[in-house]
Protein backbone atom coordinates (compact mmCIF):
# COMPACT_ATOMS: atom_id res chain seq x y z
CA UNK A 1 0.00 0.00 0.00
CA UNK A 2 1.21 3.53 -0.80
CA UNK A 3 -0.16 7.05 -1.22
CA UNK A 4 -0.11 8.62 -4.71
CA UNK A 5 0.30 12.29 -3.82
CA UNK A 6 -0.44 13.91 -7.19
CA UNK A 7 -3.57 11.78 -7.74
CA UNK A 8 -4.47 12.10 -4.02
CA UNK A 9 -5.29 8.42 -3.64
CA UNK A 10 -4.25 5.59 -1.39
CA UNK A 11 -3.61 2.45 -3.44
CA UNK A 12 -3.60 -1.14 -2.22
CA UNK A 13 -2.41 -3.93 -4.50
CA UNK A 14 -2.16 -7.71 -4.22
CA UNK A 15 -1.38 -9.47 -0.98
CA UNK A 16 -2.79 -12.85 -0.09
CA UNK A 17 -5.80 -14.50 1.45
CA UNK A 18 -4.30 -18.00 1.42
CA UNK A 19 -3.68 -17.35 -2.29
CA UNK A 20 -1.72 -14.58 -4.00
CA UNK A 21 -3.95 -11.73 -5.23
CA UNK A 22 -3.75 -9.22 -8.10
CA UNK A 23 -6.57 -6.81 -7.25
CA UNK A 24 -6.12 -3.02 -7.10
CA UNK A 25 -8.08 -0.97 -4.54
CA UNK A 26 -8.35 2.79 -4.02
CA UNK A 27 -9.17 4.45 -0.69
CA UNK A 28 -11.28 7.58 -0.64
CA UNK A 29 -13.10 9.23 2.29
CA UNK A 30 -16.21 7.20 1.49
CA UNK A 31 -14.28 3.94 1.73
CA UNK A 32 -12.55 1.36 -0.47
CA UNK A 33 -13.43 0.82 -4.14
CA UNK A 34 -11.92 -1.69 -6.54
CA UNK A 35 -10.16 -0.22 -9.57
CA UNK A 36 -10.88 -1.77 -12.97
CA UNK A 37 -7.66 -1.95 -14.97
CA UNK A 38 -6.95 -3.31 -18.45
CA UNK A 39 -3.60 -4.73 -17.34
CA UNK A 40 -1.95 -5.24 -13.96
CA UNK A 41 1.00 -6.99 -12.34
CA UNK A 42 0.83 -10.74 -11.80
CA UNK A 43 -0.77 -11.96 -8.55
CA UNK A 44 1.75 -11.61 -5.72
CA UNK A 45 2.28 -11.10 -2.02
CA UNK A 46 5.11 -9.31 -0.18
CA UNK A 47 6.02 -6.86 -2.97
CA UNK A 48 7.55 -3.47 -2.19
CA UNK A 49 5.87 -0.23 -3.25
CA UNK A 50 6.51 3.49 -2.80
CA UNK A 51 5.63 6.83 -4.42
CA UNK A 52 8.31 8.46 -6.57
CA UNK A 53 7.59 12.18 -6.15
CA UNK A 54 9.95 13.11 -8.97
CA UNK A 55 8.23 10.97 -11.63
CA UNK A 56 4.74 11.22 -10.11
CA UNK A 57 4.37 7.44 -10.12
CA UNK A 58 3.81 4.66 -7.65
CA UNK A 59 6.57 2.09 -8.19
CA UNK A 60 5.99 -1.58 -7.38
CA UNK A 61 8.75 -4.18 -7.39
CA UNK A 62 9.02 -7.91 -6.90
CA UNK A 63 7.20 -10.11 -4.44
CA UNK A 64 6.30 -13.77 -4.56
CA UNK A 65 3.52 -15.67 -6.28
CA UNK A 66 1.93 -18.82 -4.89
CA UNK A 67 1.15 -20.87 -8.01
CA UNK A 68 -0.53 -23.89 -6.41
CA UNK A 69 1.60 -26.12 -8.64
CA UNK A 70 3.58 -28.91 -7.01
CA UNK A 71 6.56 -28.64 -9.35
CA UNK A 72 7.12 -24.96 -8.49
CA UNK A 73 4.71 -23.77 -5.82
CA UNK A 74 6.36 -20.41 -5.17
CA UNK A 75 7.80 -18.07 -7.81
CA UNK A 76 10.08 -15.18 -6.86
CA UNK A 77 9.27 -12.11 -8.97
CA UNK A 78 11.76 -9.45 -10.09
CA UNK A 79 9.63 -7.18 -12.28
CA UNK A 80 8.92 -3.46 -11.92
CA UNK A 81 5.48 -1.86 -12.47
CA UNK A 82 4.28 1.74 -12.16
CA UNK A 83 0.84 3.22 -11.38
CA UNK A 84 0.21 6.69 -12.83
CA UNK A 85 -3.03 7.31 -10.94
CA UNK A 86 -5.36 5.49 -13.32
CA UNK A 87 -3.57 2.50 -14.84
CA UNK A 88 -0.71 0.03 -14.43
CA UNK A 89 2.09 -0.29 -16.93
CA UNK A 90 5.20 -2.41 -16.88
CA UNK A 91 8.39 -0.53 -16.19
CA UNK A 92 11.74 -1.08 -17.90
CA UNK A 93 13.15 -4.48 -16.97
CA UNK A 94 16.77 -4.00 -18.11
CA UNK A 95 19.19 -3.59 -15.23
CA UNK A 96 16.42 -4.62 -12.86
CA UNK A 97 17.19 -5.55 -9.23
CA UNK A 98 17.28 -9.23 -8.31
CA UNK A 99 14.96 -11.10 -5.97
CA UNK A 100 12.09 -8.97 -4.76
CA UNK A 101 10.89 -11.22 -1.92
CA UNK A 102 10.85 -9.20 1.31
CA UNK A 103 12.57 -6.29 -0.44
CA UNK A 104 12.07 -2.81 1.04
CA UNK A 105 11.41 0.46 -0.80
CA UNK A 106 11.14 4.09 0.31
CA UNK A 107 11.43 7.52 -1.32
CA UNK A 108 13.94 10.03 0.04
CA UNK A 109 12.48 13.52 -0.61
CA UNK A 110 15.62 15.21 0.72
CA UNK A 111 17.84 13.73 -2.02
CA UNK A 112 15.11 12.86 -4.56
CA UNK A 113 16.06 9.17 -4.43
CA UNK A 114 13.89 6.07 -4.69
CA UNK A 115 15.72 3.56 -2.48
CA UNK A 116 15.35 -0.22 -2.76
CA UNK A 117 16.99 -2.78 -0.47
CA UNK A 118 17.03 -6.44 -1.45
CA UNK A 119 19.22 -9.55 -1.41
CA UNK A 120 20.03 -12.10 -4.11
CA UNK A 121 18.84 -15.65 -3.53
CA UNK A 122 22.43 -16.84 -4.02
CA UNK A 123 23.69 -16.10 -0.53
CA UNK A 124 27.36 -15.53 0.10
CA UNK A 125 29.35 -18.35 1.69
CA UNK A 126 32.81 -18.41 3.15
CA UNK A 127 35.86 -19.59 1.26
CA UNK A 128 35.96 -23.30 0.58
CA UNK A 129 37.29 -25.15 3.59
CA UNK A 130 37.21 -22.08 5.80
CA UNK A 131 36.96 -22.85 9.49
CA UNK A 132 35.55 -19.43 10.29
CA UNK A 133 32.14 -20.31 8.88
CA UNK A 134 30.02 -18.54 6.25
CA UNK A 135 30.38 -14.83 5.71
CA UNK A 136 27.34 -12.57 6.11
CA UNK A 137 25.02 -12.63 3.08
CA UNK A 138 25.14 -9.47 1.01
CA UNK A 139 22.30 -6.98 0.96
CA UNK A 140 22.05 -4.88 -2.19
CA UNK A 141 21.11 -1.20 -2.32
CA UNK A 142 19.50 0.12 -5.53
CA UNK A 143 18.48 3.64 -6.57
CA UNK A 144 15.90 4.58 -9.21
CA UNK A 145 16.57 7.64 -11.37
CA UNK A 146 15.09 8.53 -14.78
CA UNK A 147 12.86 5.44 -14.40
CA UNK A 148 15.87 3.08 -14.30
CA UNK A 149 17.47 1.13 -11.46
CA UNK A 150 21.19 1.27 -10.62
CA UNK A 151 23.13 -0.80 -8.08
CA UNK A 152 25.08 1.16 -5.47
CA UNK A 153 28.48 0.20 -4.08
CA UNK A 154 28.24 0.09 -0.28
CA UNK A 155 30.96 -0.76 2.22
CA UNK A 156 28.38 -1.48 4.93
CA UNK A 157 24.77 -2.60 4.76
CA UNK A 158 21.93 -3.92 6.93
CA UNK A 159 22.16 -7.56 8.00
CA UNK A 160 20.67 -10.17 5.69
CA UNK A 161 18.36 -12.90 6.92
CA UNK A 162 20.59 -15.48 5.28
CA UNK A 163 19.94 -18.36 7.63
CA UNK A 164 23.62 -19.18 8.17
CA UNK A 165 23.41 -19.64 11.92
CA UNK A 166 20.93 -19.51 14.80
CA UNK A 167 20.55 -17.86 18.16
CA UNK A 168 19.36 -20.09 21.03
CA UNK A 169 16.68 -19.15 23.51
CA UNK A 170 18.27 -18.71 26.93
CA UNK A 171 17.76 -21.80 29.05
CA UNK A 172 16.02 -23.66 26.26
CA UNK A 173 17.70 -26.19 23.95
CA UNK A 174 15.09 -25.52 21.26
CA UNK A 175 16.74 -23.56 18.43
CA UNK A 176 14.80 -21.37 16.03
CA UNK A 177 14.55 -21.53 12.23
CA UNK A 178 17.77 -21.52 10.23
CA UNK A 179 18.76 -22.41 6.69
CA UNK A 180 15.45 -21.39 5.15
CA UNK A 181 15.67 -19.66 1.78
CA UNK A 182 14.31 -16.24 2.72
CA UNK A 183 16.37 -13.79 0.63
CA UNK A 184 16.15 -10.87 3.04
CA UNK A 185 15.15 -10.37 6.66
CA UNK A 186 11.37 -10.73 6.86
CA UNK A 187 11.55 -8.88 10.17
CA UNK A 188 12.72 -5.61 8.59
CA UNK A 189 10.96 -2.43 7.48
CA UNK A 190 11.96 0.96 6.07
CA UNK A 191 10.66 4.56 6.00
CA UNK A 192 11.89 8.16 5.61
CA UNK A 193 12.70 9.94 8.86
CA UNK A 194 12.05 13.73 8.66
CA UNK A 195 14.07 14.34 11.85
CA UNK A 196 17.42 12.94 10.67
CA UNK A 197 16.44 13.47 7.01
CA UNK A 198 17.49 9.91 6.27
CA UNK A 199 15.74 6.74 5.20
CA UNK A 200 15.89 4.44 8.22
CA UNK A 201 15.74 0.66 8.18
CA UNK A 202 14.77 -1.24 11.32
CA UNK A 203 15.41 -4.96 11.65
CA UNK A 204 15.58 -7.80 14.14
CA UNK A 205 19.02 -9.44 13.96
CA UNK A 206 17.60 -12.89 14.66
CA UNK A 207 20.45 -15.18 13.75
CA UNK A 208 23.50 -13.17 14.80
CA UNK A 209 25.25 -13.77 11.49
CA UNK A 210 29.05 -13.82 11.97
CA UNK A 211 30.42 -10.36 11.28
CA UNK A 212 27.12 -8.57 11.96
CA UNK A 213 26.83 -5.80 14.60
CA UNK A 214 26.15 -6.71 18.21
CA UNK A 215 22.56 -6.20 19.30
CA UNK A 216 19.31 -7.92 18.40
CA UNK A 217 17.49 -4.79 17.19
CA UNK A 218 19.31 -2.67 14.63
CA UNK A 219 18.32 0.73 13.22
CA UNK A 220 20.22 1.88 10.12
CA UNK A 221 20.27 5.25 8.35
CA UNK A 222 20.85 5.93 4.62
CA UNK A 223 22.34 9.38 3.96
CA UNK A 224 22.21 9.13 0.17
CA UNK A 225 25.58 7.45 -0.20
CA UNK A 226 26.13 4.97 2.67
CA UNK A 227 24.45 3.04 5.47
CA UNK A 228 25.27 3.92 9.08
CA UNK A 229 24.25 1.96 12.16
CA UNK A 230 22.28 4.50 14.23
CA UNK A 231 21.15 2.29 17.10
CA UNK A 232 21.80 -1.28 18.27
CA UNK A 233 19.58 -2.53 21.11
CA UNK A 234 20.04 -5.82 22.89
CA UNK A 235 16.72 -5.81 24.76
CA UNK A 236 13.63 -3.70 24.34
CA UNK A 237 11.01 -4.75 26.89
CA UNK A 238 10.08 -8.10 28.43
CA UNK A 239 6.95 -9.23 26.63
CA UNK A 240 6.74 -12.73 28.13
CA UNK A 241 3.52 -11.84 29.95
CA UNK A 242 2.02 -10.36 26.80
CA UNK A 243 2.77 -12.87 24.07
CA UNK A 244 3.67 -15.96 26.11
CA UNK A 245 6.96 -16.17 24.30
CA UNK A 246 10.28 -16.57 26.09
CA UNK A 247 11.86 -13.81 24.01
CA UNK A 248 10.82 -10.82 21.96
CA UNK A 249 11.73 -10.83 18.28
CA UNK A 250 9.25 -8.15 17.11
CA UNK A 251 8.23 -10.07 13.97
CA UNK A 252 7.56 -8.14 10.78
CA UNK A 253 7.44 -4.57 12.13
CA UNK A 254 5.60 -1.90 10.13
CA UNK A 255 7.22 1.53 9.68
CA UNK A 256 5.69 4.77 8.38
CA UNK A 257 6.62 8.46 8.47
CA UNK A 258 4.67 10.36 11.14
CA UNK A 259 2.12 12.65 9.46
CA UNK A 260 3.25 15.72 11.42
CA UNK A 261 6.91 15.15 10.53
CA UNK A 262 7.81 14.26 14.12
CA UNK A 263 9.68 11.06 13.32
CA UNK A 264 8.73 7.50 12.41
CA UNK A 265 6.00 5.25 13.77
CA UNK A 266 6.47 1.51 14.24
CA UNK A 267 3.73 -1.05 14.85
CA UNK A 268 5.32 -4.39 15.71
CA UNK A 269 3.88 -7.88 15.38
CA UNK A 270 2.80 -7.90 19.02
CA UNK A 271 0.55 -4.88 18.46
CA UNK A 272 2.78 -2.39 20.27
CA UNK A 273 3.22 1.18 18.97
CA UNK A 274 6.71 2.76 18.99
CA UNK A 275 8.03 6.22 18.09
CA UNK A 276 11.45 7.07 16.61
CA UNK A 277 12.62 10.60 17.45
CA UNK A 278 15.83 10.47 15.45
CA UNK A 279 17.86 8.92 18.28
CA UNK A 280 15.91 6.13 19.96
CA UNK A 281 12.70 4.10 19.93
CA UNK A 282 10.20 4.67 22.74
CA UNK A 283 6.93 2.78 23.35
CA UNK A 284 3.61 4.62 23.17
CA UNK A 285 1.00 3.70 25.77
CA UNK A 286 -1.99 3.70 23.40
CA UNK A 287 -4.81 1.37 22.43
CA UNK A 288 -3.71 -0.46 19.26
CA UNK A 289 -5.42 -2.34 16.41
CA UNK A 290 -4.17 -5.56 18.02
CA UNK A 291 -1.38 -8.06 17.30
CA UNK A 292 -1.06 -8.75 13.59
CA UNK A 293 1.64 -9.50 11.05
CA UNK A 294 2.17 -8.71 7.35
CA UNK A 295 -0.35 -5.88 7.23
CA UNK A 296 -0.16 -2.95 4.77
CA UNK A 297 0.76 0.54 6.01
CA UNK A 298 1.24 3.95 4.37
CA UNK A 299 1.24 7.65 5.23
CA UNK A 300 -1.52 9.66 3.53
CA UNK A 301 -0.70 13.36 3.28
CA UNK A 302 -4.24 14.21 2.15
CA UNK A 303 -5.82 13.11 5.43
CA UNK A 304 -2.67 13.76 7.50
CA UNK A 305 -2.67 10.25 8.96
CA UNK A 306 -1.03 6.85 8.75
CA UNK A 307 -3.33 4.16 7.35
CA UNK A 308 -3.16 0.47 8.28
CA UNK A 309 -5.01 -2.31 6.46
CA UNK A 310 -5.45 -6.04 7.07
CA UNK A 311 -2.81 -8.48 8.24
CA UNK A 312 -2.61 -11.95 9.73
CA UNK A 313 -4.15 -12.47 13.16
CA UNK A 314 -1.45 -13.39 15.67
CA UNK A 315 -3.42 -16.12 17.45
CA UNK A 316 -5.75 -17.73 14.93
CA UNK A 317 -3.67 -17.30 11.79
CA UNK A 318 -6.73 -15.89 10.02
CA UNK A 319 -6.80 -12.66 8.00
CA UNK A 320 -8.05 -9.19 8.94
CA UNK A 321 -9.89 -6.85 6.55
CA UNK A 322 -10.24 -3.72 8.69
CA UNK A 323 -8.78 -0.23 8.08
CA UNK A 324 -7.22 1.88 10.86
CA UNK A 325 -5.73 5.36 11.05
CA UNK A 326 -3.06 6.96 13.26
CA UNK A 327 -3.29 10.72 13.78
CA UNK A 328 -0.07 11.12 15.75
CA UNK A 329 -1.67 10.54 19.14
CA UNK A 330 -4.00 7.55 18.84
CA UNK A 331 -5.31 4.80 16.58
CA UNK A 332 -8.88 5.09 15.26
CA UNK A 333 -11.04 2.87 13.08
CA UNK A 334 -11.45 4.25 9.56
CA UNK A 335 -13.48 1.47 7.99
CA UNK A 336 -14.71 -1.88 9.28
CA UNK A 337 -14.70 -4.82 6.86
CA UNK A 338 -17.29 -4.68 4.09
CA UNK A 339 -19.12 -7.43 5.94
CA UNK A 340 -19.00 -8.30 9.66
CA UNK A 341 -15.44 -9.11 10.68
CA UNK A 342 -14.66 -12.80 10.60
CA UNK A 343 -11.12 -13.97 11.28
CA UNK A 344 -10.91 -16.83 8.81
CA UNK A 345 -8.86 -19.76 10.02
CA UNK A 346 -7.25 -22.46 7.96
CA UNK A 347 -9.18 -25.69 8.57
CA UNK A 348 -8.29 -28.02 11.43
CA UNK A 349 -8.18 -30.84 8.90
CA UNK A 350 -6.05 -31.59 5.84
CA UNK A 351 -6.79 -29.20 2.91
CA UNK A 352 -8.40 -30.74 -0.16
CA UNK A 353 -5.48 -29.72 -2.39
CA UNK A 354 -1.78 -29.45 -1.75
CA UNK A 355 1.63 -31.00 -2.35
CA UNK A 356 2.16 -34.70 -1.75
CA UNK A 357 4.25 -36.34 0.95
CA UNK A 358 6.71 -37.47 -1.73
CA UNK A 359 7.07 -33.86 -2.92
CA UNK A 360 7.70 -32.65 0.64
CA UNK A 361 10.47 -35.20 1.06
CA UNK A 362 11.98 -34.34 -2.32
CA UNK A 363 11.91 -30.65 -1.41
CA UNK A 364 14.03 -31.37 1.65
CA UNK A 365 16.41 -33.50 -0.41
CA UNK A 366 16.77 -30.76 -3.02
CA UNK A 367 17.29 -27.94 -0.54
CA UNK A 368 20.87 -26.76 -0.18
CA UNK A 369 20.92 -27.48 3.55
CA UNK A 370 24.16 -28.70 5.05
CA UNK A 371 23.72 -32.32 6.17
CA UNK A 372 19.97 -32.58 5.49
CA UNK A 373 20.13 -33.82 1.92
CA UNK A 374 21.73 -37.16 2.79
CA UNK A 375 20.48 -37.60 6.37
CA UNK A 376 18.28 -40.64 7.15
CA UNK A 377 14.54 -39.96 7.05
CA UNK A 378 12.95 -40.33 10.49
CA UNK A 379 9.34 -39.25 10.01
CA UNK A 380 6.94 -37.35 7.75
CA UNK A 381 3.73 -35.97 9.25
CA UNK A 382 1.19 -33.34 8.28
CA UNK A 383 -0.89 -31.14 10.54
CA UNK A 384 -1.38 -27.58 11.82
CA UNK A 385 1.82 -25.65 12.38
CA UNK A 386 1.17 -25.34 16.13
CA UNK A 387 1.51 -29.12 16.43
CA UNK A 388 5.22 -28.90 15.63
CA UNK A 389 6.15 -25.78 17.63
CA UNK A 390 7.19 -25.34 21.24
CA UNK A 391 4.16 -25.16 23.59
CA UNK A 392 3.13 -21.62 24.49
CA UNK A 393 4.87 -19.96 21.57
CA UNK A 394 2.73 -17.28 19.93
CA UNK A 395 3.19 -16.92 16.19
CA UNK A 396 1.03 -15.65 13.35
CA UNK A 397 -0.31 -18.45 11.17
CA UNK A 398 0.01 -21.24 13.76
CA UNK A 399 -3.03 -22.99 12.32
CA UNK A 400 -1.61 -23.16 8.79
CA UNK A 401 -1.40 -26.76 7.57
CA UNK A 402 2.14 -28.01 6.98
CA UNK A 403 4.24 -31.05 6.16
CA UNK A 404 6.86 -31.79 8.83
CA UNK A 405 9.85 -33.77 7.53
CA UNK A 406 12.17 -35.05 10.28
CA UNK A 407 15.72 -36.21 9.44
CA UNK A 408 18.78 -37.21 11.44
CA UNK A 409 21.30 -37.67 12.75
CA UNK A 410 22.86 -34.51 11.31
CA UNK A 411 25.71 -32.28 12.34
CA UNK A 412 24.27 -29.10 13.86
CA UNK A 413 25.37 -25.99 11.93
CA UNK A 414 26.05 -24.15 15.16
CA UNK A 415 28.76 -26.67 16.27
CA UNK A 416 30.41 -27.84 13.07
CA UNK A 417 33.29 -30.19 13.59
CA UNK A 418 32.18 -31.12 17.12
CA UNK A 419 31.11 -34.55 18.38
CA UNK A 420 27.49 -33.43 18.77
CA UNK A 421 24.83 -34.85 16.46
CA UNK A 422 21.22 -33.82 16.41
CA UNK A 423 17.99 -34.04 14.40
CA UNK A 424 16.23 -31.49 12.22
CA UNK A 425 12.64 -30.78 11.24
CA UNK A 426 11.74 -29.00 8.00
CA UNK A 427 8.29 -27.37 7.90
CA UNK A 428 6.72 -27.07 4.45
CA UNK A 429 3.50 -25.24 3.60
CA UNK A 430 1.00 -27.93 2.63
CA UNK A 431 -0.75 -25.89 -0.06
CA UNK A 432 2.18 -24.10 -1.72
CA UNK A 433 5.17 -26.35 -1.00
CA UNK A 434 7.14 -23.37 0.37
CA UNK A 435 9.81 -24.23 2.94
CA UNK A 436 8.72 -22.24 5.99
CA UNK A 437 11.59 -23.03 8.34
CA UNK A 438 14.15 -25.57 9.49
CA UNK A 439 14.71 -26.19 13.19
CA UNK A 440 17.36 -28.02 15.19
CA UNK A 441 16.63 -30.27 17.03
CA UNK A 442 13.31 -31.77 15.97
CA UNK A 443 10.62 -32.05 18.69
CA UNK A 444 11.38 -35.03 20.92
CA UNK A 445 7.86 -36.42 20.35
CA UNK A 446 8.72 -37.05 16.67
CA UNK A 447 12.09 -38.74 17.26
CA UNK A 448 12.14 -42.40 18.40
CA UNK A 449 14.47 -43.19 21.28
CA UNK A 450 17.95 -44.20 20.16
CA UNK A 451 17.72 -42.47 16.78
CA UNK A 452 20.96 -40.53 17.18
CA UNK A 453 23.12 -43.50 18.12
CA UNK A 454 26.64 -42.91 19.43
CA UNK A 455 28.26 -39.52 18.81
CA UNK A 456 31.51 -39.61 16.89
CA UNK A 457 34.86 -38.76 18.50
CA UNK A 458 35.51 -35.01 18.79
CA UNK A 459 37.53 -33.44 16.00
CA UNK A 460 40.70 -31.57 16.88
CA UNK A 461 40.22 -27.82 16.76
CA UNK A 462 43.29 -25.58 17.23
CA UNK A 463 42.93 -22.93 19.86
CA UNK A 464 39.89 -24.50 21.52
CA UNK A 465 39.92 -24.72 25.29
CA UNK A 466 38.88 -28.21 26.53
CA UNK A 467 35.27 -28.19 27.63
CA UNK A 468 34.56 -24.82 26.02
CA UNK A 469 31.49 -24.53 23.77
CA UNK A 470 31.44 -21.88 21.11
CA UNK A 471 28.32 -19.74 21.06
CA UNK A 472 26.25 -19.82 17.86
Amino acid sequence: MAHHASADQLLLFGGANYRSLSDTWIWRPEGWSRATTRSSPLPRHDPSIAYDADSGELVLFGGAQATGKAERPLVELEDTWVWDGSRWREGPQHGTPVCGVHSLMAFDPKRHQMLLVTQPLQRQTGASGSESGPSPPLVQTWLRADRAWSLQECTSAPVADGGVTADPVAGDPFLWPIYHPSPFDAGASMAFDPITEQVILYQCNRYRVPGSPAGRYLTWGWDGEAWTLLLAEEHRINTAAINRSSWDDSPRPLLATEPQGTGVLQLDGFGRTWHWDGRTWSPRAVQTPGPRARAAIATSTSIDAIVLFGGIAANSGGTYADTWGWDGDSWFIMAPPVQPQVIRKPPDFRPSTGVTEAYAVSRVRNENHQGLRDAPLIAVKDGPLRQFLRPGHSRAGMDAWVWAVVVGPVEPPYHRGSSELTTAIVLIDYETGEVLSTMFPAPASLVPRGTLGRPRPPAASPGTVPGERSRP
